[in-house]
């Protein structure tokens, strides 16, 4: 029922004269569907990316009001992404979520409080009970800081993996 013409397939015509038949409908509509199926899976495929699960850090409860009678001060929970730190790095395209557990505003702002903010990512003021997130879209180390209360601080490395090295979760 189909032509095959200049290694194009192309749907059956209807002339005048022709017989028009439920038979002669019924392929092209499955012809016609099988082939945009065919295409719309082409463009689905080539463009599927490896989608990896966001990484969660949380913003602790008590981290606007350090404990001076402490080692460790409340803050970003992990501090350092990955969290196993001779593990490679977090892929590219890693989306990194910072939940606000504390009951003061904070932000995620990149670079550090010596260094100053860089022009890399910044939450602007994110309120208690809110997050925000950062999709990492090219390879590097990142630092980053809370602007209001520079004691806080945390890092993130992306890294391009290996085509032999497997993606693992933290």
């Amino acid at each position: 029922m189909s032509c095959l013409s200049k290694n194009v397939w192309t749907m059956p015509r209807i002339y005048p004269g022709s017989i028009l038949t439920l038979e002669n409908i019924f392929s092209s509509v499955v012809l016609t569907l099988v082939f945009y199926v065919i295409i719309f899976n082409a463009i689905q495929s080539s463009e599927a990316q490896i989608q990896t699960p966001p990484e969660i850090v949380r913003i602790e409860l008590g981290a606007s009001v350090p404990n001076l009678q402490s080692s460790v001060l409340a803050s970003y929970e992990p501090d350092i992404l990955p969290t196993n730190t001779s593990a490679p790095g977090l892929p590219v395209g890693t989306t990194v979520i910072w939940i606000n557990e504390d009951e003061s505003f904070h932000t995620v702002t990149s670079g550090s409080y010596f260094k100053g903010p860089t022009p890399n990512f910044d939450s602007g003021l994110l309120p208690p009970k809110f997050d925000w997130n950062y999709t990492f879209n090219a390879p590097g180390e990142y630092d980053y800081y809370c602007t209001i209360h520079p004691y806080m601080d945390g890092s993130v490395r992306i890294e391009i993996p290996n085509q032999n090295q497997s993606v693992t979760e933290s």
